[in-house]
């Protein structure tokens, strides 16, 4: 096995505009290219090699553990997969109902009169909060987000916004007045880390509004196979508590709980694959089936599957 340098939250883009969760730099040469990178996506290792200047990726198995140049063992299993928001864009658009309820919800907190001030919107999906942003007036509306596929479309939906790719952990960019992010911090594999990134977007005295799924989302999948997802829900103190490190002043939070309804586990699946907002190859067909057969018979009694959404609101001050 090669030895490689872990270099952690740096993405790659790979063939049909995938992205993946660079985790390694490897010195190994495959061939007559040489290995730029080696990848994880949905629980599957890659290997990036650069042909003619692009960056093309080939499957080489699964893989647990890595080495890296110091001997230190890297646990692929404890990494976070990106999201497959990038292949997602057009059915995030069409079926995203609960990220649509969670932006209404959040837009009850934007401020009057902002006619004179400049925001951010990290996350912006294809511009579902994003419209909120320009009716309210700011001056300038900078949307972002990590997939093309998705700032495509937002550029059709909100034509207003200025419309940008970019990765909202490891975000650089000059300061705006306020920034905003709307169901995008839950994935977030270190939230303070991330949360001071932000901070440094604001001038002291600027906000922060943001919401995210939190503790008690999917609990009906959760609490039948907590293996399911991939990452532990934080709790809301815990949010509240890392802004509050991170250098924000929390002014006020507020929990909301949607659920939704489905006529068997395998909708209530499908409803995630369509988002975006789960891994494949998570489990193997049979498991899988295995698992929403506990889903249906805990949820028999009742005839369909519900599917609970516990979200997060904060407004915070940078310190």
């Amino acid at each position: 096995m090669s030895k490689v340098v872990c270099i952690a939250g740096l993405f790659l883009e790979g063939s049909g505009a995938r992205r993946a969760c660079l985790i390694a730099f490897s010195r190994a040469s495959f061939g007559s290219c040489d290995c730029v990178g080696v990848v994880k996506l949905d629980l599957e290792v890659l290997v990036a090699k650069k042909e003619s200047g692009t960056v093309r990726m080939r499957a080489i198995g699964r893989m647990d553990t890595l080495v890296t140049k110091n001997n230190i063992k890297c646990d692929l299993g404890q990494l976070p997969v990106a999201p497959r928001f990038d292949e997602k864009a057009e059915a995030y658009w069409r079926t995203a109902r609960i990220q649509r309820e969670v932006a209404v919800w959040l837009s009850e907190w934007l401020e009057r009169d902002v006619g004179a001030l400049s925001c951010m919107e990290l996350g912006a999906g294809p511009g579902v909060f994003t419209r909120y942003l320009v009716d309210a007036g700011f001056r300038t509306v900078i949307a972002t987000d990590l997939s093309d596929e998705m700032v495509a479309l937002g550029r059709r939906t909100v034509p207003e916004s200025q419309w940008k790719v970019v990765d909202a952990w490891t975000v650089d960019a000059p300061r705006v007045d306020r920034l905003y992010s709307s169901s995008l911090l839950q994935w977030a594999g270190n939230p303070v880390e991330i949360l001071r990134r932000w901070r440094l977007l604001l001038p002291e005295g600027g906000r922060l509004l943001c919401s995210l799924f939190v503790e008690g989302s999917m609990r009906e999948f959760v609490s039948v196979c907590p293996e399911l997802c991939a990452f532990p829900w934080m709790a809301a103190a815990k949010v509240v508590e890392d802004m509050e490190q991170a250098g924000f002043r929390v002014e006020r939070s507020d929990e909301m709980e949607r659920v939704e309804r489905y006529p068997c586990s395998v909708d209530a699946l499908r409803s995630l694959h369509a988002i975006g907002a789960v891994r494949n190859r998570r489990f193997g067909p049979v498991p899988l089936r295995a698992m929403l057969k506990r889903v249906d018979e805990a949820n028999a009694d009742i005839g369909q599957v519900p599917l609970t959404w516990r979200s997060l609101r904060v407004e915070a001050m940078a310190r």
